[in-house]
């Protein structure tokens, strides 16, 4: 396979993608034309040798780097730490090699799998955001001294309480398919959380623990028991859900703070639907503040 030279682009920017089989001489590459970002993809087999040594050529210029599959057997491994000025890591699968996330001094974003080679996650205070799958541990203590981290989004993982996330000054939190998950009133705690959203998380259905927030702006959660605690949540911009047990929209009505409400589908036993829900606010914001109660039922 020759390499492929096509620049192309993501929302990072331009990257270069190099297949395994022409690691040096795309690293080589990529160095001569001074790229800050590429795209690293193994094969099926796994029985490649990749050298780091050629990332030496690249520690004043890669930004960014991803890997796509397991690239394989890895010498010279300590040569990935001269990576000075990389600023983000994903890895869609787990790899053979064991790295030290706290070793890059300016990395600000991980994602990827966790895997047992993964070390020192939890100390990689230049972080600012993190997408991991299948963290191993029950709760967040882990983690809870990433002093820079703002954005954490956790999926698949083993997680049963948020124990530590109290400690962090994150804005965004969004946590899918974690099914041990059942205690979350640490989310209360932080401050800083604007913007919350849960997704598929089996033992998670009842949200009063939310009753009284004071902080998060943005709600998303694909089912729960029921909305009545978002009356109480005097910051509450927008919220977002799927479905709602006990039917009662009326909270929605009676918030004094939302802005944007969405929900689909419309149910049967839903009390209002989102077109009626819509129309009553919309009444409401262009008439007298001593509008009538008689649309919450």
């Amino acid at each position: 396979m020759s390499l492929d030279k096509t620049i192309r682009e993501n929302l990072e920017g331009n990257y270069l993608t190099i297949h395994v089989e022409n690691f040096e001489e795309g690293v080589e590459y990529a160095a001569k034309i001074k790229i800050q970002q590429i795209l690293l993809i193994g094969t099926l087999t796994n029985e490649n040798v990749i050298d780091f040594n050629a990332f030496n050529k690249l520690s004043k210029s890669l930004r960014i780097i991803s890997f796509i599959q397991d690239i394989g057997n890895v010498i010279n491994l300590e040569s990935i730490y001269n990576l000075k000025e990389l600023r983000e890591i994903t890895f869609q699968d787990k790899q053979k090699f064991e790295l030290d996330i706290s070793r890059f001094p300016k990395l600000e974003h991980f994602g990827g799998e966790y895997w047992k080679g993964l070390i020192n996650i939890g100390k990689a205070y230049t972080l600012t955001s993190m997408v991991i799958r299948k963290y191993p541990y029950p709760d967040l203590e882990n983690v809870s001294n990433l002093r820079n981290l703002e954005i954490l989004h956790i999926y698949s993982s083993q997680i049963q309480s948020l124990n530590g996330v109290e400690r962090l000054s994150i804005r965004e939190l969004c946590l899918a398919r974690n099914n041990k998950l059942e205690d979350i009133h640490q989310i209360n705690e932080v401050s800083s959380l604007e913007s919350l959203q849960i997704e598929g998380c089996k033992r998670l259905e009842n949200f009063s623990v939310l009753k009284g927030n004071t902080h998060i702006k943005d709600l998303f959660i694909d089912k729960l028991d029921s909305i009545d605690f978002v009356e109480s949540m005097p910051h509450l911009k927008k919220i977002n859900f799927w479905n709602c047990k006990d039917g009662n929209m009326a909270p929605l009505l009676k918030s004094q703070s939302l802005e944007v409400v969405n929900f689909y589908p419309n149910k049967k036993h839903y009390t209002h639907t989102l077109k009626e829900i819509e129309e009553i606010r919309q009444n409401r914001n262009g008439s007298s503040r001593n509008w009538s109660d008689k649309y919450i039922k």
